[in-house]
């Protein structure tokens, strides 16, 4: 055996024993060497990993190479060097003489490689620093079954396994031929799987750092689009105020001069009447209904609990009427309107003919106010819409109630249906609560009301009972708390029946307990209406051959609270401040009358006057004489007050259309 002594061979010895093998390494005869180097292909079928020592054993006249891993790289002494001996000759057989001088130098550390001619002493001790690192360095750009480097074109390009291991394509081709496994983690693998990589070169770079760096950027260009956007905004923030600024100023400059240059209107300015704010404080112990003085033989008059005292007219700006433009909607039957100042959509319902409903459908039509044109119709129930109202959480959603048994919440946006409530009886009205806005309230035919909550839609939150009168709720208005000094601070519902106005007060905040107090008016009633800002109520009556009254008539209201010896508890009463008359044909159509605030300190009442007129009336004013609104040839069911930006609009709503009028002050 050939040996690796302290730096000199050993002739003669073979003991056969792998353990005699030095650890650093061995020298072989170079023809041996260059026999295991055809065969390294076939050894690194049991072990491919480094060759870290070998030596050429004669046993039986035959030689063998015997691989040991006395470097700790995962194999025994006896693991695998045994079988190599018993079974596989790697070498053809031939005399080793000790004529045999030229060697080469197997390293047990990789990548070294001594070539022949090398001093022997110089193997175990000898350090090659520079080529070692040049086989550092081109570590990955070797194939690891042939240790050749790999090519950019021909056969011997890169070329890889779907495990990701790097070879080079004939020898790879040529390995799964044999052995149908990747050389390295050994995971079955095929011919077609092999796919070429178009790189010039592979190395690993450490990106870490560069990641992190795009990370940062990205947030920092996120904070500064934040930062931009908030720019902005706070810009178009203060053009607006200064814009405002610019407005208040020239009103305070027009102030100024109108003060300096018109003392006669001062003087007459400086007695004026109570404005429609201080009337709802004018209710003077007025909690009896019997001295209301229905009696006026002219049909309107002006109580004594009122206490109106006449305001000049040239101290306040007389409002007008001039129609815009009228929406003829061919299918007819046109009943109640609603705007979403949101949107800035009036909404009518009409009757609408869709292939959804062969016997009939009722819907609604869009109306666009910035630019006055109607956009869409859309079927929502079978029978005719009775009333309907915007969401007050949800903008773009319409509550929408029919003689169906059917409540609806149809989305105005997206013009779709959300969801459908069914009820045992027809409804006729319905309201949002103000204070707690998912909730609202259905009005029944029978006289019930039932609650309900668009977070919970399966079941009604609560059913309140029709009470004496079970004629059916035509109108349903919700009354705001307040906090003003010697105004009516309750907040509730304010029902109006056929025969009777009711007011429903919240028991201990609870909504599902309501106490209902009936308020001291004589119907028949076909309408109810409430202003929050001033506090005041208009209550419609229809004519009443009981009473010899052959006219509607307008009852300007306000709501208080007063101690009742009876119940031993707080009741709640009406005061009549004014009566307004109305038409001959307000008992054959039921229709709106509305009560409205345009500006601050001016309240109208807006009702259908004789000969198909709309008239209207000033509440801060004695006068009983209306103001008529031209070209409205059509009995009006239904007002709808709309306001787009600084404008204000009014709709009137009649059966064959709506028509829209501009509303300004002069």
């Amino acid at each position: 055996m050939e040996k690796v002594g302290d730096g000199h061979v050993e002739g003669n010895e073979t003991s056969g024993n792998p353990a005699d093998v030095g650890a650093k390494g061995l020298i072989v005869s170079e023809k041996s060497f260059s026999c295991w180097l055809r065969n390294r292909n076939y050894i690194r079928k049991f072990k491919p990993a480094v060759v870290v020592g070998a030596v050429k054993v004669n046993r039986d006249n035959r030689e063998y190479w015997r691989w040991t891993d006395r470097e700790g790289l995962g194999m025994s002494d006896t693991q695998g060097s045994d079988d190599l001996t018993e079974g596989d000759n790697f070498s053809e057989p031939s005399a080793s003489t000790d004529s045999d001088t030229s060697a080469v130098y197997v390293s047990s550390e990789p990548n070294l490689q001594v070539l022949p001619g090398t001093s022997s002493a110089e193997f175990p001790g000898g350090n090659q620093p520079q080529q070692a690192e040049e086989d550092k360095d081109s570590d990955g750009f070797t194939c690891t079954i042939c240790y050749d480097q790999f090519t950019n074109s021909g056969e011997h390009r890169i070329s890889c396994l779907k495990c990701g291991h790097i070879f080079g394509k004939n020898c790879i081709e040529k390995w799964l031929k044999i052995h149908g496994r990747c050389p390295q983690c050994n995971c079955k693998a095929k011919k077609g799987e092999v796919r070429v990589l178009y790189v010039k070169s592979l190395q690993a770079v450490d990106n870490t750092d560069l990641t992190e760096a795009k990370k940062e950027l990205e947030k920092a260009q996120i904070t500064i689009s934040k930062c931009t956007l908030e720019s902005a905004k706070q810009k178009i923030s203060i053009q607006s105020l200064h814009q405002q600024i610019q407005v208040l100023e020239k009103q305070n400059v027009q102030l100024k001069q109108n003060l300096s240059s018109s003392a006669v209107t001062t003087c007459s300015c400086n007695n004026p009447g109570p404005s429609s704010t201080s009337l709802k404080n004018n209710n003077a112990n007025n909690a009896g209904f019997g001295s209301l003085g229905y009696d006026d033989p002219e049909g309107s008059s002006s109580l004594p609990g009122s206490q109106i005292v006449p305001q000049q007219a040239t101290c306040r700006k007389q409002l007008r009427y001039s129609v815009a433009k009228f929406f003829e909607i061919k299918e007819g039957n046109c009943r109640v309107g609603a705007y979403n100042e949101w949107m800035n959509m009036m909404v009518v319902s009409h009757d609408v003919k869709s292939s959804l409903f062969p016997n009939g459908s009722c819907g609604i039509k869009l109306i666009n106010m910035l630019e006055l044109r109607a956009i869409w119709s859309s079927p929502i129930h079978q029978k005719q819409i009775r009333d309907m109202q915007f969401s007050l959480c949800q903008n773009d959603v319409l509550l929408t109630v029919s003689l169906d048994k059917k409540a609806t919440l149809h989305n105005c946006g997206g013009n779709v249906t959300v969801h459908t409530f069914q009820t045992e009886y027809p409804l006729w009205s319905c309201a949002w609560d103000e204070v707690h806005s998912e909730i609202f309230y259905l009005g029944c035919s029978n006289g019930s009301i039932v609650a309900y909550d668009m977070r919970s839609m399966s079941d009604p939150l609560a059913i309140y009972p029709q009470g004496q009168d079970k004629s059916p709720v035509c109108r349903l208005r919700y009354v705001n708390p307040t906090y003003q000094a010697n105004a009516f601070n309750l907040n509730g519902l304010l029902v109006q029946k056929l025969n009777s106005v009711q007011f429903g007060e919240y028991r201990g905040g609870n909504i599902s307990e309501m106490r209902f107090h009936q308020l001291p008016l004589e119907g028949p009633f076909f309408n109810v209406d409430y202003e929050n800002d001033s506090r005041h109520m208009l209550v419609s009556t229809r004519p009443s051959p009981r009473n010899d009254i052959d006219h509607g008539r307008h009852l300007l209201c306000d709501l208080n609270q007063c101690y009742s010896d009876t119940l031993e508890r707080n009741v709640v009463t009406s005061n009549v401040i004014q009566i307004y008359q109305g038409s001959s044909r307000d008992g054959q159509k039921i229709s709106r009358p509305s009560l409205f605030s345009p500006e601050e300190e001016y309240v109208y009442v807006l009702a259908n006057g004789a000969q198909h007129t709309v008239q209207y009336w000033d509440v801060s004013l004695s006068e009983v004489n209306p103001t008529t609104i031209p070209h409205t040839p059509d009995y009006v069911l239904d007002y709808t007050h709309c306001r787009v930006n600084s404008s204000n609009f009014l709709g009137l709503i009649s059966e064959k259309g709506v028509r829209i009028c501009n509303q300004t002050f002069e």
